[in-house]
């Protein structure tokens, strides 16, 4: 069975949990309000960036991970 990382597997849940959080709780509290598009564009940056860390952490899940041998 291959190891696992389990750092990258919790971060990759809390990146995918920040992503629903900023898209479907936090962004429909300023519906209606004047500052929607800028907090929506603001909003749909940080999901981008979130989107890149995640492929990242998956990236990094997927690889093989190293052994390093203490000599």
């Amino acid at each position: 069975m291959p190891k696992v990382n389990v750092f990258y597997v919790i971060s990759l849940i809390c990146t995918l949990i920040l992503i629903v959080y900023a898209w479907f709780i936090f962004l429909p509290q300023f519906e209606g309000a004047s500052e929607y598009q800028a907090v929506r564009t603001l909003v749909l940056f940080i999901i981008f960036l979130l989107l890149i860390s995640a492929g990242i952490q998956l990236f990094l899940l997927k690889s093989k991970s190293r052994e390093f041998d203490e000599e």
